[in-house]
This record gives structure tokens, C-alpha cells and sequence, in this order.
């Protein structure tokens, strides 16, 4: 993903979700890899899935407003940014919730 071989990456989080379900870090960069294409049904499943997990990081909850923010989900936002705020208030992700933080 970062070299910019989507396609790839994209190849490389699906085989490694189905070998392992519960893999944090393929889902949460597989939700963001689907977020940056404008997949936000996908990156939603994708990060909700992560979230679900017990304490979850920061930028994974701060993923999670950011697509519930475009898909216009203002609860499920709200959610993310209270969790965000009272689990991880000195977070460099709790500092950029204000409006306009995910362009």
C-alpha cells in the first residue's frame, strides 16, 4: 500500500483476513486501503470489526469517525469521538476531531 500497488495490497489484506479473521492490523489497514477508494460500505465493516475488539487504538477509532463523518452517520460519529476522547484524551487522533479533520 504504500508504494502505491493497490491492487496488491488489497490482494495481500484479503489472504491474510481469511487465513486469520481476527488479524487487527490487516483489517484496520484494509479499512483504510477501502476509505482512500471511497469504499465506505466496506471500510465500515471493515473498521467496525476492529472497533468491536477490546481497546481498540486510536487511530483505528479515529478511522471509524472518519467514515461514519462521510457516510453522514452523525451517531456512530458521535460514539467514535467520546471513545476517542475518554480512553485516549492526549491522543495526537483525540486533538484532531475537530470538523474538517479527516480531508
Amino acid at each position: 500500500m504504500e508504494i502505491g500497488d493497490k491492487a496488491s495490497a488489497e490482494d495481500y489484506y484479503k489472504r491474510a483476513l481469511t487465513i486469520n479473521p481476527n488479524n487487527v492490523s490487516a483489517a484496520y489497514s484494509y479499512a483504510l486501503l477501502q476509505y482512500r477508494a471511497s469504499k465506505l460500505p466496506e471500510a465500515r465493516a471493515l473498521i467496525r470489526r476492529v472497533n468491536q475488539l477490546p481497546n481498540p487504538a486510536p487511530d483505528a477509532l479515529y478511522l471509524g469517525m472518519c467514515v461514519e463523518r462521510k457516510l453522514g452517520d452523525s451517531a456512530s460519529e458521535a460514539s467514535y469521538v467520546s471513545q476517542l476522547k475518554n480512553r485516549y484524551p492526549d491522543s495526537a487522533e483525540a486533538r484532531a476531531v475537530p470538523p474538517g479533520a479527516c480531508e
